[in-house]
């Protein structure tokens, strides 16, 4: 340590010497942070990528994935009600004061049980995993991994089906009787699926232009 003290006196290198940077110059050091960092599991530009595009970025596509979760929180906030209604926590489900709106009626049926759990549940466990969906991946995600997309639009249009037929059939011809928390959970599914398409459309448009670019390779 004398010694390096006498050479930084002199002018020949700085006071701090370490094993990696024995010649004291700023750009070993430089060099072996960078290298450390790679080595070293931690934050990526990847992550921060991913950071900025999701809470800041700009894009149709990202603006349509957030519209996706914020339409799956409403009818998570919507089938939260009708699950504790149909497990025994509330006793009863408050409607509009309407004609034929009758929830209790709806969401206690034979039908609402049929899959041998209540469909209020289910429903919330789509929501959220349409969440999910919406959250994965960046503003060009379409064209880094296109399946997201196309599971996120076939997962939707699944669900679209058959919050229609219990929209338009079920309600109105079976039980007779409508139920504002099912309207509100079916047409956040009818508006997820269609929020879906134009992403799915680019991610297949991305695998044919990529797939006829391998062909002619």
């Amino acid at each position: 340590m004398g010694k390096s003290n006498q050479l930084a006196k002199e002018g020949n290198r700085p006071a701090w010497v370490m094993p990696w940077n024995a010649d004291g110059g700023n750009e070993s050091v430089r060099r072996s942070v960078e290298l450390a960092s790679m080595a070293l599991p931690g934050r990526g530009h990847g992550e921060e990528d991913l950071r900025e595009d999701l809470r800041r970025a700009r894009s149709p596509g990202l603006g349509r994935r957030r519209a996706i979760v914020a339409l799956s929180l409403i009818g998570m906030s919507s089938m939260a009600l009708v699950s504790l209604f149909q497990t025994g926590l509330l006793r009863h489900l408050p409607d509009p004061p309407f004609r034929r709106f009758h929830s209790d009626r709806v969401n206690s049926s034979f039908t609402a049980y049929q899959y041998e759990v209540p469909h209020g549940p289910l429903s919330l466990a789509a929501h959220a995993l349409n969440v999910v969906l919406a959250a994965i991946g960046g503003r060009t995600r379409a064209h880094r991994y296109p399946w997201i997309p196309l599971v996120a639009a076939g997962k939707a249009g699944a669900e679209a089906a058959v919050a229609a037929k219990y929209l338009f059939y079920q309600m109105p011809v079976v039980e007779r009787s409508w139920c504002a928390y099912a309207i509100v959970d079916a047409l956040a599914h009818l508006g997820t699926f269609a929020l879906t398409l134009p992403e799915a459309v680019e991610a297949v448009h991305e695998r044919c232009t990529s797939g006829s670019h391998g062909r002619r390779l």
